[in-house]
């Protein structure tokens, strides 16, 4: 079979999120997917070990069967050890620091220790990565960015696990503690307008697809509804190496009618540019206009000043584990959305004149 055939066939063994009617064993996983079963550990343990075709048949057979891992940590999960699973989509951003440690340290206060585990962004390592926390017993989970939220679901609730999303993408279905990235991008927009520009640019997150694009076109809704546009060719995505907003920023800079604002999908995205026209010698804001999203704490540095949407993080933290202690204790919980806010900074001006 090959690679895409097994892709197509993971993705669909995944949809149904249903659990079987009797623990599945390693041997059971090794069967069904044709391995040995010190293959399948390799799989679920040290995947790098083990060829991606084979790694994909092994976790479609996890799927299919509902195998969890190490059965004597479910044992532990009616003792008094109680154990929070955190999947993140990565560990790098400062952002999730500022969130991770402030939710560590309510459900520290409650008598819970934490499990945290980064996808990298990666569905297959999302896949293998909650099978490892449910195998572990934990007694409930944050997410804070799910790339299949069918399957992901569907497999805590049919192993009764509480969990709640933190994160700014709404889910259908999901009790989600968060804030409305929409209305964040449409402030900025509205920011931009009110001091002239009409000539407009985005860099924005490749990354985290959802978010990513949810935010450029939030940026291009609210630019047709003031009668202007973001043209494709004036979009750039971007991954987490700088050097890639930098070198769309000098596109930007090159463009024959020259965009008077930049709105990039995030703080670090602006920084980046920020130092890229700090390189050209290009002046922020007399020639251009930058905004960021988040507010991260280097954001508001004197010598930065990034005009910027801040988001509560450290209320985040703190309502979500609020969140998902009472769903772990039995109680009803609801979604909690929190405002952000608009920080001007140095970084915004008017448009050069004639612009």
């Amino acid at each position: 079979m090959g690679q895409d055939s097994e892709d197509t066939a993971l993705a669909a063994e995944q949809g149904d999120g249903e659990a079987p009617a009797k623990a599945a064993t390693l041997a059971d996983v090794a069967r069904a997917s044709g391995v040995a079963p010190a293959t399948v550990s390799r799989a679920l343990n040290t995947p790098d070990l083990v060829k991606p075709p084979t790694r994909a048949r092994i976790m479609a057979a996890v799927a299919r069967l509902g195998y969890y891992a190490n059965p004597a940590a479910r044992a532990l999960a009616g003792s008094t050890w109680r154990t929070v699973g955190v999947l993140a989509p990565s560990l790098d951003h400062i952002m999730f620091h500022h969130q991770l440690a402030v939710f560590e340290q309510e459900m520290t206060a409650r008598g819970f220790s934490l499990l945290i585990s980064a996808t990298n962004y990666d569905p297959e390592s999302e896949v293998r990565l909650v099978h490892s926390l449910l195998g572990r017993g934990v007694d409930g989970v944050l997410l804070t960015h799910v790339d299949q939220p069918d399957f992901l679901f569907g497999q805590l609730a049919n192993r009764g696990v509480p969990h709640v999303l933190m994160s700014s993408v709404e889910i259908e279905g999901a009790v989600r503690v968060g804030y409305d990235e929409i209305e964040g991008m449409r402030t900025v927009v509205d920011h931009l307008h009110a001091l002239g520009h009409r000539r407009f640019a985005m860099i924005g997150d490749r990354r985290a697809q959802v978010c990513g694009e949810n935010r450029i076109g939030a940026v291009a809704a609210r630019l047709k509804e003031l009668d202007l546009e973001l043209p494709p060719e004036r979009v750039f995505r971007c991954g987490a190496d700088p050097a890639e907003p930098r070198a769309a920023f000098r596109k930007i800079m090159a463009m024959e009618a020259r965009p008077t604002a930049i709105v990039c999908g995030n703080d670090n995205l602006a920084l980046a540019a920020m130092a890229e026209a700090a390189a050209m010698g290009v002046s922020v804001p007399d020639e251009v206009s930058l905004t960021g999203f988040d507010g991260i704490d280097i954001a508001a540095h004197p010598r930065i000043s990034l005009t910027t949407i801040r988001a509560p993080w450290r209320r985040l933290g703190r309502f979500a584990a609020e969140t998902l202690n009472t769903a772990i204790e039995g109680g009803i919980v609801e979604s909690r959305l929190v405002p952000t806010e608009l920080t001007a900074g140095d970084s915004t001006a008017p448009p050069p004149a004639g612009d």
